[in-house]
């Protein structure tokens, strides 16, 4: 589950060129070591999609899907305030994925439209996630991206771990998660 919208990172401040250069040398990486048909999940504010389709495109074999994010309140902005989060379905290499969605075969009725409460939202424990990272994702959206497209036992691979919501997510769901983060705030 890669998450490039931290305000706060070197990303922000990299130009368009330099940003799709690291996402290409990021991704790729990560696609080595993943087995062919695997799922990556990249969570992109809708400020970068060109760069990202330009580093993803000889990267990926083909684009699965585009899943928005619809959160409770808006966010960042000014004209228009963001009430959403683009998340990028891609394929690594030829095969079939795991679909633990079918339609609903297996129980699961999934639509590219999910419904999460941000983080920008009042809960409970809202200034303590944001303290711990500035674009915490719901565990329960997590969750329910792995148990779509993984079985028990398998691997979660997160590049971009940050506040370790992927890591809650894999224990929750009986994944094995690895991840790497090069912030060391996080």
């Amino acid at each position: 589950f890669g998450d490039f919208n931290d305000p706060n990172s070197n990303v922000s401040q990299m130009s368009a060129d330099e940003f799709s250069e690291f996402l290409e040398k990021t991704l790729s990486q990560l696609v080595k070591v993943c087995a062919k048909g695997s799922l990556h999940y990249i969570c992109m504010d809708w400020r970068h999609i060109a760069e990202l389709q330009t580093a993803c495109k000889d990267i990926y074999t083909r684009l699965i899907n585009l899943c928005v994010w619809v959160k409770t309140n808006g966010g960042m902005g000014s004209f228009y305030r963001s009430q959403h989060e683009l998340v990028f379905v891609y394929q690594v290499g030829s095969g079939p994925h795991v679909n633990n969605v079918e339609l609903g075969k297996h129980g699961r009725y999934r639509t590219n439209v999910w419904q999460y409460a941000g983080m920008n939202a009042f809960n409970n424990d809202r200034d303590e996630l944001l303290s711990s990272h500035p674009t915490v994702k719901p565990i329960q959206l997590v969750e329910d991206a792995i148990l779509d497209a993984s079985n028990h036992g398998d691997i979660v691979l997160d590049g971009f771990l940050g506040a370790g919501t992927t890591l809650l997510a894999a224990e929750r769901t009986q994944r094995v998660c690895y991840g790497v983060e090069i912030d060391p705030r996080y």
